[in-house]
């Protein structure tokens, strides 16, 4: 009777075994999964952040012009849907960033490309270019420690 009792715990116990691991490994994958997926998606939101920053920028440059020749009737037609896409893109990153540093960068960049051209003068379109550029690569730059692998 005890050799049958030892070998009904023993298969008990590898049976025990082997499902235990195979619910952990289960988890474990779906965790990584789920991780990859996450890192997927911050990749996208952040290239699509400065996308859209940099298009925000070239919009309040060209109303600027237009405003400068009178074109008041085209004043909006490109940068309302830039705007739009801007914030939209600000709101997912802010939605998946891991760190609080992203978000306070995007905010930065955001405010930056929708400054409003004062004049038309070349020098503060440069200037306002430039601080755009920088403000998108400073986010990317910090966005890149969340991003480095999944």
């Amino acid at each position: 009777m005890e050799p049958m009792l030892v070998a009904i715990i023993g298969v008990v116990g590898v049976l025990a075994g082997t499902v235990v691991g195979a619910v952990l490994t289960q988890r474990l994958q779906r965790r990584t999964a789920a991780e990859a997926h996450l890192h997927q998606e911050r990749l996208t939101a952040y290239s699509a952040f400065a996308t859209a920053m940099m298009e925000y920028r070239r919009g309040q440059t060209d109303r600027a012009f237009k405003r400068s020749r009178g074109d008041v009737a085209e004043l909006g037609d490109e940068l309302f849907p830039a705007r739009s896409a801007a914030w939209s893109a600000y709101y997912r990153v802010r939605l998946l960033a891991g760190d609080e540093t992203i978000i306070k960068a995007a905010e930065v960049a955001r405010d930056v490309a929708g400054e409003q051209p004062k004049t038309i003068d070349e020098a503060e379109r440069e200037r306002l270019s430039r601080d755009c550029r920088v403000a998108v690569t400073k986010i990317l730059d910090v966005a890149r420690l969340d991003i480095k692998s999944p």
